[in-house]
């Protein structure tokens, strides 16, 4: 993962940005949650998330990861 831009956003059209990245074959690595799922979220909540995609032993495995709230 070393060297590749990682991406962090909720904006509705991210996704299409990253899928174009990848038709184009552009390495890079996103970590991407629905608005309406950041809305039920608070900040501590993305912040957990975050570490628990983080400590997998897969982590990063694909270019884009989705996060969402666990209730």
């Amino acid at each position: 993962m070393a060297g590749l831009p990682l991406l962090t956003d909720n904006h509705v059209r991210q996704p299409i940005h990253a899928h174009r990245w990848l038709r184009e074959g552009r390495a890079f690595r996103m970590i991407y949650w629905w608005a309406e799922h950041r809305r039920r979220m608070s900040d501590g909540e993305v912040v957990q998330a975050l570490e628990r995609l983080a400590s997998r032993h897969d982590a990063f495995t694909y270019a884009i990861e989705y996060i969402k709230p666990e209730r």
